[in-house]
């Protein structure tokens, strides 16, 4: 599915074999409706310990250097370190709204009332709500991480950079709704083209096909 993925399968792999790179896809055959990119920023992510932690971390890190004046956050995700995380977001008051879990149904309310995804990507696979946020026209804001480049649009900041550059990352696009417009509707069209069940299904009977004819 994944850079990481495909590098680990080679390496064992027997001379014979035949490595297929399958994109992560959403499991529908269209594009929702596309957002205004004009809401408060969105997280989305499991509260636990460990590497969905350490995101929200980084995240409490980068809001503190935000230069923009007018700025919100809305975290979807329940588990628990809720404690820990809502003790990281306490200094922001109103600014971060806490949701808790959202039915997936549901989530797509979410994307379409935000202005752009905000996750660092702390170990990741890859995250299916890469893949979701910019199949409704969402900008990312992410770090260049194994698993998140393959999934996302546009260039992330190194991990190495830290907190300081993220926030950069954020008052660029927070001072520019055109921007976040345009970047998301870049996002959107690369899911269209490669991150839907259609493309995913037609790679796969291609394959089988293939090492399989009828």
């Amino acid at each position: 599915l994944t850079e990481r993925d495909g590098q680990a399968l080679c390496a064992y792999a027997p001379k014979a074999q035949r490595i297929i790179a399958l994109r992560p896809f959403l499991d529908r055959l269209d594009l929702p409706e596309s957002a205004a990119c004009d809401g408060p920023m969105l997280a989305v992510g499991m509260l636990r310990i460990g590497d969905k932690l350490q995101s929200y971390e980084l995240i409490a890190e980068t809001l503190h250097r935000l230069q923009a004046p007018d700025w919100s956050l809305s975290i979807v995700g329940e588990g628990a370190a809720r404690g820990q995380v809502a003790t990281l977001m306490a200094p922001f008051g109103k600014r971060v709204d806490m949701l808790g879990a959202i039915a997936p149904g549901h989530m797509g309310e979410h994307y379409a009332r935000a202005s752009l995804l905000f996750w660092p990507g702390v170990n990741e696979a890859f995250g299916l709500s890469y893949l979701e946020a910019q199949a409704h026209g969402l900008p990312v804001v992410a770090q260049n991480r194994p698993g998140v480049r393959d999934v996302t649009f546009g260039t992330h900041p190194m991990p190495e950079a830290g907190p300081t550059a993220l926030a950069a990352r954020l008052d660029d696009l927070l001072a520019d709704q055109r921007q976040r417009r345009a970047l998301g509707a870049k996002g959107r069209a690369m899911i269209a083209e490669h991150h839907l069940r259609s493309t995913a299904s037609a790679q796969l009977a291609q394959v089988l096909d293939e090492v399989a004819p009828q």
